[in-house]
């Protein structure tokens, strides 16, 4: 906590928010939740490493998830730090997964997040290095949060009602124009309904277009549940320019390969965009998702025919519950610890309306069982309720 306290002091561009575990057996698997319930950009924990009595492990190394690419940058200068601080060896990098020392922490926090592990409490020798480089020790998680934070700050907002913005995906015919500023969620999707159910028009009128075949359409329904799920959020208001967990920029995170699904028009997806144009590009990603043969699986195209279910199909609450499951990646493998998806299990799941948590509780999926469930399955209710 003193040097928690100290770190606070010295950091000059992000505003810090000092968070410990419970002492209780539980502290360690409540953690997550309880950062999760702060909101953070990004988290630096506070560690000192220890090994197995010997006391001859030493040196100074940083923990992130290893599929965090955010959580790696900001790993990387936390190391660098540590290194011209205490001088001690370089133990590097280290992507963790969650079955390794850390993991449940690094998986679990929604926003970049690292471990720092700057010595060994156990070796004397680090131990004395950092007894006596206590502040230099302070002024290195310091600087690197400065550092970070400054990488990840926001622009100038971006303006989002005061003009029209010309739509790439139906460029002849649509300018759209958004309202967020100070909105809730709920808010912003009801002061806008109109623009969006344009916006959606528009996006179904290219993707029947795209394909010879009936389209299953993107509905209003799909856009308020995974707006309720996704949508980046600064104070609990709407944010056009928000910086999601893996870099992703806008209110929505469009994925990385936002190109493979929607063609090469789409924008550079951790740039600074729009609002309309965030928005139309993963309405028209979420249209893909339902239309699109990627893969076959089990005798299905993935996703396409998932949508096309008897007893989903047509139903459009059971396809927006369906298709905030495939953005979430319960249709993917790198997902589950046995990496097997259950898909009849899970079509099952959906055609029958089963609560979401229940569901998943049973699979082997990474984050079954946990809270993080269960709020995902009250947004989606919670959207639901507002159409």
């Amino acid at each position: 906590s003193d040097l928690a306290a100290t770190i606070r002091g010295m950091v000059t561009r992000a505003e810090i928010v000092v968070t410990s575990r419970d002492d209780k057996r539980s502290g360690y698997r409540t953690l997550p939740a309880k950062i999760n319930a702060l909101d953070p950009n990004f988290v630096v924990s506070l560690h000192a490493n220890g090994d197995d009595g010997s006391g001859t492990a030493n040196g100074s190394e940083v923990l992130h998830w290893h599929t965090s690419k955010e959580g790696r940058k900001l790993a990387s200068l936390l190391q660098d730090q540590f290194l011209s601080a205490l001088k001690l060896r370089d133990r590097k990098l280290k992507p963790r997964t969650e079955t390794d020392r850390g993991g449940s922490l690094l998986r679990d926090v929604r926003a970049p997040i690292v471990i720092g592990e700057p010595f060994f409490i156990t070796n004397q020798s680090d131990l004395a290095a950092a007894m006596a480089g206590k502040e230099k020790l302070a002024a290195a998680y310091a600087a690197a949060i400065d550092v970070y934070a400054t990488m990840i700050s926001n622009p100038p907002e971006t303006k989002t009602s005061s003009h029209l913005v010309a739509s790439h995906v139906a460029p002849a015919a649509n300018r759209f124009e958004f309202k967020s500023n100070n909105l809730t969620k709920r808010q912003f999707l009801d002061r806008n309904r109109k623009e969006l159910d344009r916006m959606i028009d528009a996006v179904n009128a290219r993707l029947a277009g795209e394909y010879d075949d009936a389209i299953v359409p993107v509905s209003l329904r799909d856009v308020w549940v995974i707006t309720n799920c996704e949508a980046g959020l600064r104070s609990g208001k709407v944010d056009p320019d928000h910086r999601h967990s893996e870099g992703e920029r806008g209110l929505l995170p469009l994925p990385e390969n936002i190109r493979y699904w929607t063609g090469n028009d789409a924008p550079v997806w951790d740039r600074p965009m729009p609002l309309a144009r965030n928005l139309e590009y993963f309405f028209l990603y979420l249209g893909q998702l339902k239309n699109k043969q990627v893969t076959k699986k089990s005798g299905r195209w993935l996703y396409r025919d998932l949508f096309r279910e008897t007893g989903i199909g047509g139903d459009p609450v059971r396809e927006a519950k369906l298709l905030a499951g495939v953005v979430h990646g319960y249709f993917y493998s790198g997902t589950y610890s046995d990496k097997k998806v259950p898909i009849s299990y899970l079509l099952d799941g959906y055609r029958s309306d089963r609560g979401l948590a229940e569901m998943m509780a049973s699979t082997h999926y990474v984050h079954a069982g946990k809270p993080l469930m269960a709020g995902r399955e009250r947004n989606i209710e919670e959207a639901l309720g507002w159409l």
